[in-house]
């Protein structure tokens, strides 16, 4: 077998081992178990993209809020466009995501907000992104630390999203 031969077959296995490693440590679809095992980690940011109201009245520990309503850029009448780059830029910096950090998105409305963020995250390039498996019913209902008290302003990042 050629050298090239054996270093491309390296290279398949390599990642055949690395993928599935990096996938179970950033699933797109994360439970409530998964969650709480990674709270108060640096590396980990909580985004609540709730009611303002609802956020106010209780979320997960860390969690920062994101009104959608704020967020969102409108393209025509009910229709959303996905942020241009410098908008993401901005985005990220506002919740303190680096490329870095693993983002937890849920909501109370199905996830359905906590979809949309996604989509807009992965689409600005941001690998690391989970949705919450049930959102904050399924939190609350197995018991998950629930408060109040809303966490110091994130530190500002240096994102930069890799729009394709």
């Amino acid at each position: 077998m050629g050298r090239m031969k054996r270093l491309a077959l390296a290279v398949v296995l390599l990642l055949a081992l690395a993928v599935p490693a990096l996938a179970a440590d950033h699933p797109l679809l994360v439970t409530p178990a998964w969650l709480a095992e990674r709270l108060g980690r640096a590396d980990v940011r909580i985004v609540d993209v709730s009611d303002a109201e609802d956020y106010v009245r209780g979320h997960i520990p860390g969690a920062v809020h994101l009104d959608l309503a704020e967020t969102r850029a409108q393209a025509s009448e009910g229709v959303f466009r996905v942020p241009t780059a410098e908008e993401g830029r901005r985005l990220m910096t506002q919740l303190g995501i680096t490329p870095e950090t693993t983002v937890v998105l849920y909501d109370d409305e199905g996830s359905l907000h906590a979809a949309w963020l996604f989509l807009v995250l992965d689409v600005l390039g941001h690998a690391r992104v989970s949705v919450l498996d049930g959102g904050a019913q399924r939190w609350r209902a197995g018991g998950g630390a629930w408060t109040t008290t809303v966490p110091p302003a994130p530190a500002s990042s240096s994102a930069s999203p890799r729009r394709t």
